[in-house]
């Protein structure tokens, strides 16, 4: 018995000594030892809202808000906005300094605060990617058309590939970015601003550092309208925030959006099919024209976002305004519109109009089903989709309106209404983009 007491003392002070190490060294990796400016929030939402006059009013919820988003207690910056997120990090561009390029946290305070940053060498950074846990991109404006690679963590500067084509037009930058595995597609616009006339879009491979070429589409060859308005200028777009655009089959959408203010009543969806990096010069999918084929005048739509399955969505003009019927009809016709008076009164009944309904979009069957429970908008509002958990929700701003709705198949229900601010994109810090 002596011998067995003394293995139970043995053991018992070796669990405790155990214990008591496992405790300690547990510690020094626990949150609870790090002050709240130490600390880095990995999950929440940081949402968004421009302040006319004031700038980007920025507040972070630690849980998806129900009923009401109330952004009036929020911090307001000169400018802010997130090229993207990783591992809870948001990365874009210095509040105050388009120059310099940023990665933001959010702090055990709850509050937007820069882990590091460095200084670029053209005019500002765009379209700022994280790739993966070791390289990002960027486009640098104001130099020769350039894709700028660094590492994530510290921001060492990795490399960059020149991406100057003399097919294209004039000197060009790259606006938007869709990913298929080691590809890039860029979209090219004008450097001086504007639109070209065609949709022009890079692929570039970041693996081996080649620049592969451009593809283009004209879309002002597919359709005119009875206004005789240039249908040329298109600003084209992977809609969405991420690479989102690119579906699991590897087909890569491009969504050409109609550019009212330069007079384009269009929006088309164009595809780079999986393992081309050349536009399919036989799909060309206008959602409004599938809603409504006597939708001529103004067949516009917005909001894009590819949500999986051949599936996506957006905000699309359905049918023609009575108001606007009633007036050509006055005229005698769509074909005597010929001051620029009258187009423009036509154009100001569009921009008012509330005939644009978010609706799913088949990529596949290239068909579009409305999307029933959700206010109709001005075919020209400000679109935003979300996805959080599979989930996605939807902008609605009208008079009434000022709200995100909550996707479920074709009917939405309204998940909270947005106080304090006008209504702007939001961020989900646990979901890589």
């Amino acid at each position: 018995m002596k011998k067995l007491k003394t293995d139970i003392k043995l053991w018992s002070s070796t669990l405790l000594l155990v214990l008591f190490l496992t405790t300690t060294i547990g510690c020094g990796d626990d949150d609870d030892s790090l002050s709240p400016s130490e600390v880095r929030l990995t999950d929440g939402f940081v949402f968004t809202s421009f302040i006319s006059g004031s700038g980007t009013t920025v507040e972070y919820f630690p849980t998806l808000p129900s009923g009401i988003a109330d952004l009036s207690g929020g911090t307001t910056f000169e400018s802010f906005g997130a090229g993207s997120v990783f591992d809870g990090a948001l990365y874009g561009r210095q509040t105050d300094d388009e120059r310099t390029l940023v990665k933001y946290g959010i702090d055990g305070n709850e509050e937007l605060v820069i882990d590091a940053s460095v200084t670029t060498s053209g005019q500002f950074p765009f379209m700022i990617r994280v790739l993966n846990e070791d390289l990002g991109v960027y486009d640098e404006r104001g130099t020769t058309p350039t894709l700028t690679f660094f590492d994530p963590e510290n921001f060492d500067i990795q490399g960059s590939i020149d991406i100057s084509d003399p097919q294209i037009p004039s000197q060009h930058r790259a606006q938007d970015m869709a990913r298929r595995d080691n590809i890039l597609f860029t979209v090219a616009r004008p450097e001086a601003g504007g639109n070209f006339d065609q949709v022009y879009i890079q692929a570039t491979d970041f693996d081996s550092g080649e620049y592969l070429g451009v593809t283009t589409f004209d879309v002002g060859n597919r359709f005119v309208s009875p206004l005789g308005i240039n249908t040329s200028s298109t600003f084209p777009n992977f809609g969405g925030f991420g690479f989102q655009s690119v579906d699991e089959q590897g087909n890569v959408y491009v969504f050409a959006e109609s550019d009212p203010l330069n007079q384009n009543p269009i929006s088309a969806v164009l595809k780079i099919p999986a393992g081309s990096t050349e536009f399919d010069p036989d799909y060309f999918f206008v959602p409004a024209l599938v809603a409504d084929q006597t939708n001529q005048f103004f067949p516009t739509a917005n909001g894009f976002f590819y949500m999986g399955n051949g599936l996506a969505v957006a905000s699309v003009a359905i049918g023609t305004p009575q108001e606007l019927v009633d007036y050509v009809v006055s005229l005698g016709g769509p074909q005597f519109l010929d001051t620029e008076e009258e187009i423009a009164q036509v154009t100001n009944i569009l921009f008012e109009a509330k005939n644009a309904q978010w609706s799913v979009l088949d990529l596949v069957n290239q068909t579009v089903t409305p999307i029933t429970g959700i206010p109709s908008q001005s075919p020209v509002s400000f679109n935003i989709a979300v996805e959080v958990d599979g989930v996605f929700y939807l902008t609605v701003q009208t008079e009434e309106e000022n709200a995100y709705y909550r996707l479920d198949g074709t009917t939405a229900t309204k998940a909270f209404d947005i106080v304090g601010g006008t209504i702007g994109r939001f961020y989900d810090l646990s979901k890589n983009n």
